[in-house]
């Protein structure tokens, strides 16, 4: 069960980028990472109370979920649509997927988690085969001005995204159920990206064509709702380090689709970089079954 909640979790999230593209043009970008999660959590928050879960919690646990909303649902988004103002998509990819890096060492630090090398190995795999597979953005990329601002905010994406991958393995740590952790998450999230809206000065405007309202039906019932409830449950079947993976292998995913839809064109570079990506995927799922180990993640609910 744990290896199909990955793979759909990848799929899932590889196609959400081809679904924002659909997003793009008329509505301000914060305006629609608003209204995103604000259905999302709308969603959520209806099951929990369709399926009588209880939806009362402690201020402490309120606190861990304003930060859950604050670095997976809001500002890390915003750092990663502000990157692909100044460089191109493939290089925020290239930043983005550094979160891998970024859970092993905050896993380490804040959870005291002990790293298998198997995760190490998959970690630099990965991150080599993403780079190869965007080495032409790399290869173009100006370190100067605008091309540093870009790279640092999507790095900056990538530590916040890594942070709530932390945040949400504390929170099953405290027992808190995977469904309403995130859907708390998701709530205090759009608030959020909605006060940033505001301040940047954005309009709250809306799109009625069919290709955004059905993108956005995807984005939130697919990509978000199941996205990240079986993303976080994998955290707490995984712990971070494993799960962060997710985030390396799902812009290969993107890619198919955009060969399909979007005419890629594959170099022999990007073939071999998706091969290694696969083999680093391979050494970060060794041995994910073993025994839990005293101070691992809890296991979380599906």
């Amino acid at each position: 069960m744990t290896y199909v909640l990955y793979a759909v979790t990848v799929l899932l999230w590889g196609s959400s980028f081809y679904g924002i593209t659909f997003q793009l043009g008329t509505v301000a970008p914060e305006a629609s990472v608003t209204y995103r999660f604000a259905l999302s959590a709308v969603v959520m928050f209806g099951f929990c109370l369709a399926t009588g879960r209880s939806l009362r919690f402690g201020w402490r646990k309120h606190a861990l979920f304003l930060a859950l909303g604050a670095f997976m649902f809001s500002l890390n988004y915003i750092g990663i649509y502000l990157s692909e103002l100044y460089i191109a998509s493939g290089l925020t990819a290239v930043a983005f997927s550094s979160v891998v890096v970024f859970n092993i060492v905050f896993a380490a630090v804040l959870l005291r988690t002990r790293t298998s090398p198997w995760v190490l190995i998959g970690a630099f795999f990965g991150l080599t085969g993403i780079a190869l597979i965007f080495w032409s953005d790399i290869a173009a990329f100006d370190v100067a001005g605008r091309g540093a601002k870009g790279f640092g905010l999507a790095l900056l994406a990538a530590v916040l995204a890594s942070l709530g991958t932390i945040v949400s393995a504390q929170g099953q740590r405290a027992r808190i159920p995977v469904v309403q952790l995130t859907a708390y998450g998701m709530g205090y999230g759009a608030v959020i990206v909605a006060l940033v809206t505001v301040v940047r000065g954005q309009p709250f405007t809306f799109e009625w064509s069919a290709a955004y309202v059905g993108s956005m039906a995807y984005l939130v019932l697919f990509a978000s709702v199941l996205g990240f409830w079986f993303f976080f449950t994998l955290v707490g079947r995984l712990g971070p380090e494993r799960a962060g993976y997710v985030m390396v292998m799902f812009p290969v995913v993107a890619l198919f689709l955009s060969t399909l839809f979007e005419d890629f064109q594959w170099t022999p570079l990007a073939a071999l970089g998706v091969l290694v990506v696969l083999l680093g995927n391979a050494f970060v799922l060794a041995r994910s079954r073993q025994r839990p180990r005293k101070g691992d993640t809890v296991p979380a609910e599906v």
